[in-house]
């Protein structure tokens, strides 16, 4: 199984998805830092995750050391 990405609607990189992504998560994008949110899942896509998340928001920051 390939690894799907998205393009970054701020920078317009790929950003890498998660295994078992889904609507309405929340990632990282790994080369401007942006927060955004999967608003759609056929094609894949990201948006701007909407302001005054809490801590208990689910949020996948791509780390260097992750493999």
């Amino acid at each position: 199984m390939t690894e799907q990405s998205v393009i970054c609607p701020d920078c317009e990189s790929h950003v890498p998805l998660p295994a078992g992504s889904e609507l309405w998560m929340r990632i990282t994008c790994p080369e401007c830092g942006a927060l955004l949110e999967i608003v759609n899942d056929d094609p894949w896509e990201l948006d701007y995750a909407p302001d005054g998340m809490t801590e208990d928001d689910t949020v996948h920051d791509f780390d260097a050391d992750e493999d």
